[in-house]
């Protein structure tokens, strides 16, 4: 009995995690707990896809394209990224987009 609830309160933290580090840890926990294989590669898909877009964003900052930098932020919307993240991105990209205005004019809009 004590396992299945463990199990089952494993796999709610799970679907409750909204961000990446939380996810991580509640799929280290899963794991521990013996939770189905099914539902651990689905979740661990999650982190690969929020992982993967961290990444992304990082990288296209470095580019100062302000739209390439909106089409990164729209494809990590869609991931467990987590909100702090993301509006620390969209801060930046406001900031961009001024400094860009002011340095170079429209060129870089």
């Amino acid at each position: 009995r004590r396992i299945v609830a463990a199990r089952g309160a494993a796999e709610s933290r799970l679907w409750a995690a909204n961000d990446l580090d939380s996810l991580q840890v509640a799929l280290t926990a899963a794991r521990d707990v013996g939770v189905d294989a099914s539902t651990i590669k689905e979740h661990q898909a999650f982190v690969e896809n929020a992982s993967h877009a961290w990444v992304s964003l990082q990288r296209v900052f470095m580019s100062f394209d302000c739209a390439a930098v909106q089409a990164a932020l729209d494809v990590a919307r869609g991931t467990k990224l987590g909100a702090l993240k993301l509006s620390g991105c969209e801060r930046s990209l406001q900031w961009m987009k001024v400094f860009n205005e002011q340095k170079f004019g429209n060129a870089f809009r």
